[in-house]
């Protein structure tokens, strides 16, 4: 009579399992229904594009760190090239024993340039058309100083095409022809491409 009881307390338990198994069969299949199953696969694509974002966000703050490390090397507008020139000799020119006060504009021909190093990466992929040759091309940037910086190999300024100079000294002729060879030499133009004026 025992050994029924037990028998028959295990066949309950294992209809109990049975019972259980197929719960939670039935839990993933609900689980897994076409519903939720849009709202795992949204919740993924959500996890992929706030890693994504992250990675991006990382990238754009250190550009920015480069833009900020590398003002040194910003490009200067011809507008401010021709200041800056002016301004230069307009404090030589004022030293020349009789000029007085005196004004300079210059004219150029373009604008500065910066040649910058390059590492070039070239790539050749196979395709069923044959094969294609993309190159590309990046400053090498260098660390001076705690900053990024990129290589510059050269600068090329822009060729000076005409000088005008107004002196309250230019009325005598040997103040004019230091005038004329001092901008001379300091630009490497001829003068010819010199005007000094008398002012007032």
């Amino acid at each position: 009579m025992d050994k029924e009881i037990v028998k028959i307390e295990d066949i309950i338990d294992e209809e109990q399992e049975a019972e259980d198994t197929n719960q939670k069969k039935f839990n993933l299949t609900k689980l897994f229904s076409n519903k939720n199953l849009k709202i795992i696969i949204l919740v993924i694509i959500f996890i992929i594009a706030l890693i994504l974002f992250m990675g991006v966000g990382n990238k754009s703050n250190e550009s920015k760190l480069q833009a900020t490390n590398s003002n040194a090397y910003e490009y200067i507008s011809t507008v401010n090239y021709c200041s800056q020139l002016e301004t230069k000799l307009e404090k030589v020119l004022s030293q020349i024993k009789g000029a007085g006060q005196v004004s300079v504009m210059v004219s150029v021909d373009g604008s500065p340039e910066l040649i910058y190093a390059l590492d070039s990466d070239t790539k050749v992929s196979n395709t069923s058309n044959g094969s294609t040759t993309t190159s590309s091309s990046t400053p090498i940037i260098i660390q001076t100083n705690g900053s990024s910086n990129p290589l510059i190999l050269s600068e090329s300024l822009p060729e000076v095409k005409g000088v005008i100079v107004v002196s309250s000294g230019a009325n005598d002729i040997a103040i004019k022809l230091d005038i004329l060879n001092a901008i001379s030499t300091l630009l490497d133009i001829s003068t010819e491409k010199i005007s000094v004026l008398k002012g007032i």
